[in-house]
């Protein structure tokens, strides 16, 4: 059986619930042939009951509301009401970079998707050199006399035919060749 003094410090935890499953037994088994242990285990239910009875508590109706109302009357200072408005212009101005940068990529996506050679002419104003392609319906002009190193790689389609939609020629007067393009036939007839 547990001596007075182990038990004595662990009373009021007793009291209150606050002690583990093997601390409360062990206290519950001192109580039973300790008189004097029982006694003050009795003082401390009297000293709870007339503190919790000695004061009326306040009524806390319409007190979240008090609060609410106290707050929104407190004016902020005007650091923080400064600060708290840049934060809101960075945030628009974030919103609107972000948007515009939008719209020029899809401007440019429909620019380059609406006329194929866009792109071409766009890289020759800012300093690229793009292999600029013609295509002509009529008979090319014959190439002047230029060293064969000094010529640009250009491609002239002469005469480009798709009768049938699975046969296409074009030629190159320039490398005399002529490609005739034919597509695969899926249809099984070989």
């Amino acid at each position: 059986m547990a001596h007075c003094d182990d038990i004595a410090p662990l009373l009021s935890a007793f009291n209150d619930g606050e002690l583990t499953a093997h601390e409360t037994n062990s206290v519950a088994e001192h109580l039973d042939g300790c008189e004097s242990c029982k006694a003050s285990v009795l003082d401390y239910l009297l000293i709870g009951h007339h503190l919790r009875t000695a004061t009326t508590l306040p009524s806390l109706d319409g007190f979240t509301e008090r609060v609410m109302e106290g707050i929104a009357a407190t004016r902020r200072p005007f650091w923080g009401r400064l600060l708290n408005r840049v934060d809101d212009l960075r945030e628009s101005w974030v919103a609107a970079v972000s948007l515009m940068g939008t719209a020029i990529a899809m401007a440019a996506l429909a620019l380059a998707l609406a006329e194929p050679h866009a792109l071409q002419r766009f890289a020759g104003q800012f300093g690229g050199t793009p292999a600029p392609v013609v295509v002509e319906n009529e008979q090319p002009e014959p190439p002047s006399p230029v060293a064969a190193s000094e010529t640009l790689s250009e491609t002239h389609i002469s005469r480009l035919e798709a009768k049938p939609s699975s046969v296409a020629t074009w030629s190159e007067p320039d490398t005399k060749t002529t490609v005739i393009w034919l597509a695969d036939d899926t249809s099984g007839n070989d």
